[in-house]
């Protein structure tokens, strides 16, 4: 029995490993005095990147400020340097979503508009979904407003294999481009030409409040949408309390629905992150506040809830990242080879996954976790401000750059040019720093494996100790260890037999090593 434990241990120990952390390569913010806050990035075929960004500034790094709030687009070279901007807008208010880069080397950018001047040619009622074609240059090429008399906002668009545009986002409206709108607030699809004219358009909900935060094209030219849905007639179903399920819907043919999936618990469940996998299986990353419900192991107050659906929208897998405190994602994204995943969002947990709070309101946050949806790494950037990520993007050498929003200065953060920044944090792309470091504690674990009782000691000070489960759950952590405390007796009994890693965070450093549970 007990060789074949110890096999099972050798065998876990390769399967098991919290990877290391990459370091920041570099990071910048951008802005005036008031609020400003980048909602998307994409990488630029110069190895640059194009930042879509919410402006209330008139100072700083914003020049052309219209009133109210504008779009600001910054073009940064490969190492964050500002290359140029430019505010979009009127005299009243805008909204950023989404840009993208066009075959032609320019940027196709969605958001709202509630202007009729400036750079806004006309006004349909309300906030019209707003979408802008500019030059490589950022030389404005066209823009076109689409809805109806209500409030409608754009929140995504892709480029379709044709060259034609499909743009998402959601509407109040009951007429023009939406007078097919089931309820209160539905999703809003439109199929736009290269010139921006509308070709085709359709809503989607119930009614009650439907909304999309997320876009997903598929290689066969499908789509996938994601975002929360109070309803439970129309298009969708599965949701008999009418709460704010998180819903996913999968288009085949672009525009009827084959299959919708409301999913959630009775708290605020919403989708901000897709990813289509093999064999139409749809990964979706929903911030939910939920612990009832369809959410198997909730964390906290608000969680990351990663979701594997069938092609039919059965739930095949889930997992909950976070910890006791708000959690919340904002973009998904898979690595180059497609085995692992990023979601990069915000904390204000400092326990269960979340290590390196920095002490402020929120903290940017990434996950990182492979196809199993087993946490590979987390990191949290930021200081004593509030910071959050709201998008981010893989970088020509495989970094992670991330763009968020930061009022910091301290921590990771430089400094701001007021209220809240622009925020960009560029990853370097290989893992250092975590995990069995150089600078060993001398964590020793005996017995191991263990029955009941594992010794843990060590050879310097130590400031806390984490044990986490081979989910990267956390499973023990003691902290504010006496000064001079140098071990430590853990009882493991009545623990589920298997593989646990030990951290133990010293005052100049750090290890893991892990022990077997019989």
């Amino acid at each position: 029995m007990r060789l074949e434990l110890l096999h099972l241990f050798g065998a876990l120990l390769g399967a098991f490993a919290l990877q290391a952390q990459p370091n920041i390569d570099w990071q910048r913010n951008y802005g005036g005095s008031s609020p400003d806050r980048c909602s998307s990035i994409a990488l630029t075929d110069d190895g640059g990147y194009a930042v879509l960004a919410y402006t209330a500034s008139n100072d700083g790094d914003v020049l052309g400020f219209h009133g109210l709030s504008d779009i600001l687009v910054l073009k940064l070279d490969a190492t964050g340097e500002l290359q140029w901007q430019l505010c979009l807008g009127g005299s009243n208010a805008e909204t950023a979503g989404q840009i993208v880069q066009t075959s032609d080397g320019g940027y196709l950018l969605v958001g709202s508009s509630a202007s009729t001047d400036g750079d806004v040619g006309s006004n349909l009622g309300g906030a019209d979904i707003w979408l802008v074609r500019l030059s490589s240059e950022g030389d404005l090429l066209w823009e076109q407003n689409y809805g109806g008399g209500e409030d409608d906002v754009g929140v995504q668009v892709v480029i379709r294999p044709d060259g034609s545009f499909f743009v998402a986002g959601w509407s109040f409206s009951q007429d023009g481009d939406a007078s097919d709108n089931h309820g209160a607030s539905d999703l809003w699809l439109g199929h736009v030409d290269e010139s921006g004219l509308l070709l085709q358009s359709r809503c989607y909900g119930g009614s009650r409040f439907d909304q999309v935060r997320v876009m997903h094209q598929l290689d066969d030219g499908g789509l996938v949408f994601g975002g929360v849905s109070s309803s439970n007639d129309g298009d969708v179903s599965g949701n008999p309390e009418e709460e704010n399920q998180a819903w996913v819907a999968y288009l085949e043919n672009g525009w009827d629905i084959s299959w919708q999936r409301a999913l959630g618990g009775s708290g605020d469940d919403q989708a901000y992150g897709l990813f289509h996998l093999e064999g139409d299986t749809i990964l979706a990353a929903i911030l939910s506040d939920s612990q009832d419900g369809d959410i198997a192991e909730p964390f906290g107050e608000n969680d990351i809830w990663v979701v594997k659906l069938s092609s039919g929208g059965a739930i095949q897998g889930q997992r909950s990242f976070g910890g006791s405190g708000v959690d919340n994602p904002r973009s998904l994204i898979s690595s180059n080879d497609g085995q692992s995943f990023f979601i990069a969002g915000s904390t204000s947990s400092s326990d269960g996954m979340i290590e390196g709070q920095h002490g402020g309101p929120s903290d940017l946050w990434v996950v990182h976790f492979d196809s199993n949806l087993d946490l590979l790494w987390q990191r949290t950037i930021g200081g004593t401000g509030a910071d959050g990520a709201n998008d981010l993007c893989l970088a020509s050498d495989g970094g992670l750059v991330i763009g968020g929003l930061s009022s910091s200065s301290d921590g990771d953060a430089t400094g701001t040019n007021g209220s809240t920044d622009v925020w960009v944090v560029k990853l370097d792309p290989q893992d250092v720093g975590l995990g069995e470091t150089e600078q060993h504690t001398g964590l020793r674990l005996f017995p191991n494996p263990v029955a009941d009782v594992l010794s843990i000691a060590w050879d310097v000070g130590a400031g806390w100790l984490s044990v986490y489960d081979t989910q990267g759950k956390l499973v023990v952590s003691l902290d504010r260890m006496p000064e001079g405390q140098l071990q430590h007796q853990l009882s493991v009994e009545g623990w589920a037999d298997g593989l646990y890693a030990v951290q133990l965070n010293g005052t100049k450093a750090r290890q893991v090593q892990r022990f077997a549970k019989q």
